[in-house]
């Protein structure tokens, strides 16, 4: 039986992801890149390889709670069409399984809202969004019916984030474009009510082709979405008010403007999945047909300057997830390709990543997540149906255990893919 994409998650401020190796975008070459990807297309027939699900999101600890609060670890199963939810242990990193909530059909990303009060789902066949609110055993309870990720005929949404402030809730839309790259993509911007978590809007922007994923710097300020077909990121300023995003010029790296979006210069990238660092002063990117990562400066007014693109730590990975540990310190890329994650030490002063080490990561590793304090990381080993749950120590991945991700379905002959992870507070009683 075919099988979509999971996105693994600890709650958050950002969202989750998948995909396929790819080569020279040629004409030729984007038609098959378009083709691997309508797995995720609504009414769309899967190809020979499908993908499936897990999503975790994982939620953390208030800044003032003590080392020992447990946080909330989320799974988005897509073919069961539910979310699972675990309590993880802050000192053992043990995870004990509080239930399943049903979604729209295929939940794919996950994001989670800084106070951890709510839960956003990313259903990619129902092409909407169901939103929850989270209580303080972790269980869920549906805000509202879902709301429609776009607008009229928009369709194939691919991803989920939302503001550092919680605020503002924003989902891209591939809207399924031809070998031509069209139609163009768009980012949809909700705002998200104070009161109870739902969602508002949208207002919307356009992207390049196949925005694959989107991500707001910490300021929340600027946006980015990573447009995979079209090898290019673009630059959005964030209206304080309403969330609507306004295009902001790109820089090339000779420090001239240039038109936005920022486009790649090696044209066989592949860029898939954005993260940004901590001190907000720069940009991750992974690319899947380079087997590469792209560091960029985050400049004062939101645009890109390049800084340099660091080789995988081993050819033909198959990048997935890539995101950095809460210290800044440390950037992981899953290795889908090869089982592992590996490890890159970053400068917090230049933003250049160097690869450190590779560590198994069980099958198919498509994600990974923290628990806000950098004690302990999981991935979602998708072709396994597992989550991988390692002991952190300054930035070193060690002492792998793994669990299985709650009652979801198991399709021995399918592969699993997961995004990458946001993290939140675990929510307060009332």
């Amino acid at each position: 039986m075919a099988s979509y994409v999971a996105a693994l998650c600890l709650v958050s401020v950002t969202g989750c992801e998948s995909s396929f190796r790819a080569v020279s975008p040629t004409a030729a070459s984007v038609a098959l890149k378009f083709a691997q990807e309508l797995p995720r297309i609504p009414g769309l027939v899967p190809i020979a390889t499908p993908e499936t699900l897990p999503v975790v999101s994982a939620s953390p600890l208030p800044s003032a709670a003590p080392v020992t609060t447990d946080f909330l670890l989320y799974v988005a199963n897509g073919t069961q069409n539910t979310i699972s939810t675990f309590k993880v242990n802050a000192v053992t990193g043990l995870s004990a399984y509080v239930g399943s909530y049903a979604s729209g059909t295929t939940p794919y990303v996950l994001a989670v809202h800084p106070s951890g009060k709510y839960v956003y789902a990313l259903n990619i066949n129902s092409n909407d969004i169901s939103a929850y609110q989270v209580s303080a055993s972790g269980a869920l309870a549906p805000i509202s019916m879902p709301v429609k990720a776009g607008i009229a005929a928009d369709s194939a949404p691919t991803h989920i984030a939302i503001s550092p402030n919680g605020k503002f809730v924003y989902v891209t839309l591939t809207n399924a474009p031809d070998a031509t790259c069209l139609p163009l993509g768009k980012v949809s911007a909700f705002r998200v009510s104070d009161t109870d978590g739902s969602l508002s809007g949208p207002t919307q922007v356009a992207t390049g082709c196949y925005p694959h994923s989107v991500v707001l710097e910490p300021s929340g300020k600027f946006a980015y979405a990573v447009n995979y077909l079209a090898n290019s990121i673009s630059a959005y300023s964030v209206h304080p008010t309403n969330g609507a995003l306004s295009p902001i010029p790109a820089v090339s790296t000779s420090g001239a403007a240039v038109d936005t979006p920022f486009v790649l210069a090696n044209p066989d990238n592949g860029p898939r999945i954005a993260t940004p660092h901590p001190n907000g002063k720069f940009l991750y990117v992974n690319y899947e047909w380079t087997d590469q990562i792209g560091a960029f400066q985050i400049n004062a007014n939101g645009s890109l300057s390049h800084i340099v693109d660091v080789a995988f730590g081993m050819p033909g990975a198959a990048g997935g997830g890539l995101q950095l540990d809460p210290s800044g310190e440390n950037l992981y890329d899953t290795n889908r390709g090869e089982h592992k994650v590996s490890r890159y030490a970053v400068s917090v002063t230049t933003g250049v990543p160097s690869f450190r080490e590779e560590i198994a990561a069980g099958a198919f590793p498509s994600a990974i997540a923290f628990d806000p304090l950098g004690r302990w990381a999981f991935t979602a080993s998708g072709t396994a149906n597992e989550i991988v749950n390692f002991k952190m120590t300054a930035g070193v991945l060690s002492a792998p255990r793994s669990f299985v991700p709650g009652p979801v379905f198991i399709d021995a002959a399918a592969t699993y893919n997961t995004w990458f992870v946001s993290t939140g507070p675990i929510p307060a009683s009332p």
